[in-house]
C-alpha cells in the first residue's frame, strides 16, 4: 500500500476519505473521476467539503500526481493551481 496512490473519484466524502487517510498518507491520493458517469464537479465539491487545508487541496487536486507522471511536472511548469470550484445553484423557474 505504501507505494501504490489512489483517487477519489466518487468517493471524496467524510467516511471514505477519512478512511482512506487512516491508512495511507496525503501524499498518495490524487483526483480522479468517473466522468461521464459521475460528474467531476461531484469529486470536486465533495473535496472541498471535507474541510481540508488548501495545501491539502493543491496536493490532491494537481500536485500528488506528479510522483508517479513526472512527464507532467515537465510540462506544467506554468500550469495553474488548483481552484475549487465555485458551485452555483439554479433558480427553478
Amino acid at each position: 500500500m505504501k507505494r501504490l496512490h489512489y483517487e477519489i473519484a466518487k468517493s471524496a466524502n467524510s467516511s471514505a476519505m477519512s478512511a482512506l487517510m487512516n491508512l495511507v498518507p496525503m501524499s498518495q491520493i490524487m483526483f480522479g473521476s468517473d466522468y461521464p458517469f459521475v460528474p467531476i464537479v461531484a469529486t470536486a465539491h465533495g473535496m472541498t467539503s471535507l474541510g481540508l487545508s488548501p495545501a491539502d487541496l493543491q496536493a490532491i487536486g494537481r500536485d500528488n500526481a506528479m510522483v508517479p507522471l513526472p512527464r507532467l511536472k515537465a510540462q506544467g511548469q506554468t500550469a495553474g493551481r488548483f481552484r475549487p470550484l465555485k458551485l452555483q445553484v439554479a433558480e427553478s423557474v
